[in-house]
């Protein structure tokens, strides 16, 4: 047997699997990556205080129109 045989006979990737999945993610990968949230500097704010002070502020849309 060669050196790599030898080491592919010991490989046992559901041992691998149970000896690292502490460092896996618990969750499933996410369509998009949020890299900062945007509307940190209102977090301190009462959550509708905030948003339209955002509004106000950078225009941005804070509610769904009511026509679907």
């Amino acid at each position: 047997m060669t050196k790599d045989e030898v080491l592919m006979s010991k490989f046992d990737i559901d041992k691998i699997i149970e000896h690292i999945k502490h460092f896996l993610p618990s969750q499933w990968a996410l369509k998009d990556f949020i890299h900062h949230n945007t509307l940190h500097a209102f977090q301190h704010q009462p959550f509708f205080k905030g948003l339209n002070q955002a509004y106000e502020l950078f225009g941005y849309k804070v509610t769904l129109s009511r026509a679907c």
